[in-house]
């Protein structure tokens, strides 16, 4: 008899894949700060045990999803990367011997360690992704400028894997298929600094400047949220 079990409560024997994670950030800052700092994991931080999710709803829908409204383009296939705990997901507070990022007022246990991983394991499947606007639902909004919550509660990394076809008509009117690979990620790296120190007076600047070139660098500065 085929028994379905909860996967945030039960430890797994296997993964599809094994995940390795070496993060790191780098701060440069010309007059009047005169400030250059670079803080990483010092190292590969693992292992992360990962199962791949089919996204039957592609499927069922008869492969009709079109990306980005894209007409040329549709999803044949998409899958959701879910993490799950095995027996080596003890392993994971070890961190690194030379790692910077992890020091002071950031807990390395809370953002990649197994603390992280059960954190991600019961709220992975509730974030509702839509691959075609662009949009996810935001893990950390109740904790963003309120501590009615408690401290935030960083999870890992997220990703999706989208199989594109895409049709291109050529001079002769021929069309022609092609297939892809569309990989997006969803992660958010928690960044505490101690009070009272250079690079905490920084914050509100370095969050200013990001995110007048969001556009440009991929990326935001996102809080302050509730943490320690």
């Amino acid at each position: 008899q085929t028994k379905a079990e909860n996967q945030t409560d039960v430890v797994s024997e296997w993964s599809d894949v094994a995940a390795f994670y070496n993060v790191g950030i780098e701060i440069h800052a010309g007059v009047p700060f005169r400030m250059h700092k670079v803080m990483d994991s010092g190292g590969w931080i693992g292992p992360f045990n990962l199962v791949l999710a089919r996204d039957k709803t592609i499927i069922d829908n008869n492969s009709t999803e079109r990306p980005q409204q894209d007409p040329t383009e549709r999803i044949v296939d998409r899958y959701r990367v879910r993490y799950v705990e095995t027996p080596s997901t003890r392993l994971l507070a070890r961190k690194p011997i030379h790692d910077t990022l992890f020091r002071g007022g950031v807990d390395f246990d809370a953002v990649m360690g197994q603390t992280a991983v059960n954190t991600t394991r019961w709220v992975q499947a509730e974030l509702d992704k839509n691959i075609d606007d662009g949009s996810i639902v935001d893990p950390y909004s109740r904790y963003k400028k309120t501590c009615d919550h408690g401290d935030i509660q960083p999870i890992l990394p997220l990703y999706g894997f989208d199989f594109i076809e895409t049709t291109q008509s050529t001079v002769n009117t021929t069309s022609t298929t092609d297939e892809q690979v569309r990989v997006q990620v969803d992660y958010q790296l928690p960044v505490a600094p101690k009070t009272h120190t250079k690079a905490y007076s920084l914050m509100k600047w370095i969050q200013s400047s990001i995110n007048s070139e969001s556009k440009r660098l991929g990326f935001s500065f996102q809080g302050p949220f509730c943490y320690g």
